[in-house]
């Protein structure tokens, strides 16, 4: 690159009528790259966004670890003593939520960088792997270019959270569900019958009925999450295209 003369003003890029033809240099956009340099830049991009995903997937592991312990340490405090209410594993399962709710939201962020991990895998990787040098989506690089620009979420807030309950959550909202009716029925001492176990159910001056509401709302929503959410089929391009 030719230096400029002390005498030539320098011209500012940010300003209306700039080129690097007028100013006799050569700008990067206008300077053809070989395909070593190419290939060599898929490899780094390729590197770095694979380090992205790993790391939010960590982040993943540790909210699941956070709501296993916590569920692990309400368990024991709520049969630890005889005297200790069936309310602390109705809040347990409130805690869990939270955490259910943080992971679904970290794993929409990992899916951006895991998106564009898989996008360069099918279109650069596996073509080279074949000894094909055809990519089978065309215009791939264009998709992630513009993801580089403006990251977009490709999977919905309720997507995210189906995924994470058929992972992890389900298991952990079975085991409190199930400690809940035990705690109900035996603890501190067995239940004369369901009329028993219904009294039971009350909080304070709250009935039992409400309790019972409560508790079936929050199942129900659970189900409408598992089977009414739609899902988004990773072979299409348009989910590269939903609003955050």
């Amino acid at each position: 690159m030719a230096e400029r003369s002390e005498s030539t003003p320098a011209k500012d890029p940010a300003k209306p009528g700039f080129s690097s033809e007028s100013n006799g240099d050569a700008d990067y956009e206008s300077t053809a790259i070989s395909r070593s340099e190419y290939v060599a830049a898929v490899v780094h991009l390729y590197r770095g966004e694979l380090t992205r995903a790993t790391s939010w997937r960590m982040r993943l592991d540790n909210t699941t670890n956070w709501a296993v312990l916590s569920t692990a340490g309400i368990l024991t405090l709520s049969f630890r003593q005889a005297d200790s209410s069936h309310v602390l594993l109705l809040l347990g399962m409130v805690l869990v939520s939270v955490f259910w709710a943080f992971e679904s939201r970290r794993y929409r962020f990992a899916d951006i960088w895991y998106s564009r991990v898989r996008k360069i895998e099918e279109n650069f990787y596996g073509p080279i792997l074949r000894r094909d040098p055809v990519s089978p989506e065309s215009g791939w690089g264009d998709l992630v270019a513009s993801d580089l620009f403006r990251p977009r979420f490709k999977i919905s807030r309720y997507e995210a959270l189906r995924v994470r309950l058929i992972r992890n959550y389900w298991a952990i909202y079975l085991v409190i569900l199930l400690s809940w009716i035990v705690k109900l029925a035996v603890h501190p001492r067995s239940a004369r019958g369901w009329g028993d176990i219904f009294d039971r159910m009350a909080i304070g001056p709250s009935p039992s009925w409400v309790t019972l509401a409560v508790i079936g709302g929050f199942m129900g929503f659970l189900g409408l999450v598992l089977c009414f959410t739609a899902t988004t089929n990773p072979d299409e391009t348009d989910h590269w295209k939903i609003s955050p």
